[in-house]
C-alpha cells in the first residue's frame, strides 16, 4: 500500500534557515498544548508565536503562558514591542496580555533564528520591532 504522507513530518521541518537576522511577520498566536514540567505543579498553558519570513518559511516560537514579570514569555513581549513597551498593568492581567498580542498579528519584526538544539526546527533567539532598527514595517 502506497503511503500517502511520506516524510510529512520531516518535510514540514525541513527547511532549516542559516543563522541570521530575518524579516519576520507575526501571523498567527494559538494555544499550544499544556507541558508537565515533572516538578509537581499542574501542566502548564503555552503559547506559539507564528512567524513567517518573506520568503514564507515558518518560524515559531512556543512559550509557557506566565504574567510573571521575569517570565521567558513577559521578556519576548517586551523585545517585540521595542519601544512601545506595554505597561506592567498590562503584562500582569492575562486579558489585557492576551488583546495586546494579538494586536500584533500582521506586524513585522526582525528576529535573529538560528537551528534548534535538536537541528529539527527554526528557533528564534531575539526579536526587535523592526521599526525600531529603521525598516520599512
Amino acid at each position: 500500500m502506497k503511503n500517502l504522507f511520506p516524510n510529512s513530518f520531516r518535510q514540514s521541518h525541513s527547511s532549516l534557515l542559516k543563522p541570521g537576522s530575518y524579516l519576520v511577520e507575526l501571523a498567527s498566536i494559538r494555544p499550544a498544548p499544556a507541558r508537565d514540567f515533572g516538578d509537581g505543579n499542574p501542566p502548564r498553558n503555552r503559547i506559539t508565536f507564528c512567524f513567517k519570513t518573506k520568503t514564507g518559511e515558518p518560524v515559531n516560537r512556543t512559550l509557557t503562558a506566565s504574567t510573571d514579570p521575569r517570565s521567558r514569555l513577559v521578556e519576548f513581549v517586551r523585545q517585540m514591542a521595542g519601544h512601545n513597551i506595554p505597561t506592567e498593568d498590562h503584562l500582569r492581567d492575562g486579558e489585557k496580555l492576551t488583546a495586546y498580542l494579538k494586536s500584533l498579528v500582521g506586524k513585522k519584526f526582525t528576529a535573529s533564528i538560528v537551528p534548534s538544539r535538536n537541528g529539527r526546527f527554526n528557533d528564534i533567539v531575539s526579536i526587535s520591532s523592526s521599526k525600531q532598527l529603521g525598516e520599512a514595517a
